[in-house]
């Protein structure tokens, strides 16, 4: 996967998160980090709000350097989107 096709996933997962924020009914968190020359996308969700000492109900962590070519990546941003899809309310909001 490319930087700029990351660039784009990321975009995609921000956009879910800010419209579930909006929606003000479950908790999810993203962020972004450059671990070891590896770029790395954190996405936690928690239905129903947060809650101390609650797991969360859906946790991946997508980690790729700039150079490799990994099919897995692609899969996990899209597994995430998904995810995050399923938490939107309105189903038309997020297409």
């Amino acid at each position: 996967m490319t930087a700029e096709e990351r660039r784009k996933w990321i975009g995609v997962l921000l956009d879910r998160v800010l419209k579930i924020h909006e929606q003000g009914k479950h908790h999810v968190k993203i962020s972004v980090s450059n671990i070891s020359g590896k770029t790395a996308v954190f996405v936690h969700a928690m239905k129903n709000g947060y809650a101390p000492r609650r797991d969360y109900n859906f946790s991946q962590i997508i980690e790729a350097s700039d150079d490799s070519i990994d099919f897995g990546e692609a899969l996990m941003f899209h597994d995430a989107t998904k995810y995050l899809d399923s938490l939107i309310e309105d189903k038309e909001v997020s297409e």
